[in-house]
């Protein structure tokens, strides 16, 4: 109906009326774009997207000129930082900026962060421990009864609590450690994982690498992680694509966002906001798509077989 008001319109030389627009703030890979596009086409029929990249040199007083110039009716928030700076925005002491609304995606830690908050909803990043163990122990011949994984105690705990709770369902126990055991500094944390890690893995059926800065870094991924991985008879699973690469010889199995799903997945969500669901009501969804590879040079290392009649949607790394 709405197509053919518009064709009637430009028949008859009515103007029209400009579509409002939705700003989109995001980085500058081909990750982001993927999911720009996506997002782009689920909501270019009614409304106009502007495609804003932002960088690590990207001040928040830019950020605000441009919102400011552009007066979108939407936030679309890609990263931490995009995040932040939104969160700030809706502190401003006027009107429109207080009730600015925002959707979040590709985002760390994002329920953690948007807990109470009224203004901005979203989609969780990181793909839940529960679809990564279930969906390699669907492709393995191995039995399968504890997970084990490090977690920092200041950013993870909720993400614990909801993993705990759902392989509990699945008769898989999570063994959780608190990174932070010997305190939050980075180097503390940095320390306690390479004391820490191999000893562990060394007892683990499966270690759950987490994708977090504060664990992950220069100080701890070769020594702690890499080191580990190649030296133990444990598989490692990740929800960061790349490691899973044979080249890395680090993880055994990655589950990992599908970027053009989850910009559909989200512009569902955009839509959703814009016809007047409130993001606090919306809250931050799981991820609905991943793309699943297994690196079956690591497998064959540590003598796991493959049930091959459950490869459909596998990649296979080798």
């Amino acid at each position: 109906m709405k197509k053919i008001l518009i064709i009637l319109a430009l028949l008859l030389g009515i103007p029209l009326a400009a579509k409002d627009k939705i700003l989109v703030c995001r980085k500058a890979s081909s990750q982001f774009k993927d999911a720009y596009d996506s997002i782009n086409a689920e909501v270019s029929e009614d409304y106009e997207t502007v495609d804003y990249v932002i960088d690590k040199a990207t001040t928040y007083a830019q950020f605000k000129a441009k919102i400011d110039k552009l007066k979108p009716a939407l936030l679309v928030l890609m990263d931490n930082q995009a995040v932040k700076y939104a969160m700030a925005y809706n502190k401003e002491d006027y009107d429109y900026a207080q009730k600015l609304k925002g959707v979040a995606i590709m985002a760390l830690n994002l329920r953690k962060i948007l807990k109470g908050n009224k203004n901005i909803c979203g989609i969780e990043y990181e793909v839940p421990a529960y679809t990564l163990v279930t969906s390699f122990r669907h492709i393995v011949d191995a039995d399968i009864g504890s997970v084990t994984v490090f977690y920092r105690g200041s950013q993870h705990k909720e993400m614990i609590a909801v993993a705990t709770a759902q392989l509990k369902k699945e008769g898989l126990e999570l063994h959780a450690i608190d990174a932070e055991d010997k305190g939050a500094d980075v180097r503390k944390v940095a320390r306690y994982l390479i004391k820490n890690v191999k000893n562990k893995a060394k007892k683990a059926e499966l270690i759950w690498v987490i994708p977090d800065s504060g664990m992950l870094n220069k100080l701890t991924f070769g020594p702690a992680w890499v080191k580990t991985a190649r030296t133990v008879k444990t598989p490692f699973l990740t929800g960061i694509d790349k490691f899973a690469s044979p080249k890395m010889n680090f993880c055994t199995y990655s589950a990992s966002p599908n970027h053009k799903d989850l910009g559909t997945q989200a512009g569902e969500m955009i839509l959703s906001v814009l016809e007047g669901e409130e993001p606090v009501e919306l809250g931050v969804e799981y991820i609905l798509s991943v793309l699943k590879s297994v690196n079956v040079t690591k497998l064959e290392e540590l003598g796991i077989s493959l049930k091959h009649k459950n490869l459909k949607n596998v990649r296979i790394l080798k």
